[in-house]
């Protein structure tokens, strides 16, 4: 069994361009392929509320829970197919569910953790908390905006480490300064990431959110989305 899932950090809650809030939900309808679980970073509730005017809303719920972080909400759609979820309290900005799909149980948590190079301590606290609420060896998919540097996950390279995941192992930048700075086209990392359980496998991984006209990028966000499927 598999499963599909968008993660989006959409920058939405205080827009620096709101004009593309449009555009942005154009490109969610756009990428869906019967995917169960479409995480939005950085929403809001006018955000929302316009996306479920859209088609989406033909084959997705939203989930009633939210999680709060640093830049908005951690908001959580999910294919109509699935019956059982349950949400999880944990005092982090992860918007942690419970989910059983064809008599298989599994964790999923969308995340959006301490910015800036200087919280690396307590973004690895907030991943803990996570861990520490979903039993040992259980199926567990983190994803999302992490704000996670290169060296503050050479741990996951080790097979027992204390996270018991594995990175995606995808090397390609996710956040773009130019969507800020024009001047800072140069400017990238690989913030947005997908943490898995060692049993499970990547089967896809893509990224979507940037267009090309006349040769020049066009950014929907500072962040690209990641669309994967993954083996449980």
């Amino acid at each position: 069994m598999s499963i599909k899932l968008i993660s989006w950090n959409i920058n939405m809650f205080q827009p620096d361009k709101p004009e593309l809030e449009k555009d942005i939900i154009m490109e969610i309808n756009k990428q869906i392929s019967d995917e169960d679980f479409i995480i939005l970073i950085e929403s809001s509730y006018q955000f929302i509320n316009n996306l479920l005017k859209s088609n989406i809303s033909k084959n997705y719920t939203l989930l009633e829970k939210f999680s709060l972080s640093h830049g908005g909400l951690i908001n959580i759609l999910y294919n109509k197919k699935i019956k059982n979820i349950s949400h999880i309290n944990l005092e982090a900005p992860v918007l942690l569910v419970k989910i059983m799909k064809d008599d298989i149980t599994f964790y999923l948590g969308g995340c959006h953790l301490a910015p800036f190079a200087e919280n690396s301590e307590r973004r690895l606290e907030e991943l803990l908390i996570v861990r520490s609420l979903v039993p040992e060896n259980s199926k567990l998919i983190l994803v999302g905006d992490m704000n996670i540097r290169e060296k503050e996950t050479k741990f996951l390279q080790k097979k027992d480490n204390i996270m018991q995941l594995k990175d995606s192992g995808d090397k390609r930048k996710t956040w773009y300064r130019v969507f800020f700075e024009p001047n800072c086209y140069n400017i990238t990392s690989r913030f947005d990431r997908l943490f898995i359980s060692p049993e499970m496998e990547i089967k896809d991984f893509q990224l979507f959110g940037k267009k090309y006209n006349n040769k020049k990028m066009i950014l929907l966000s500072d962040h690209l989305a990641i669309k994967a499927e993954i083996t449980l």
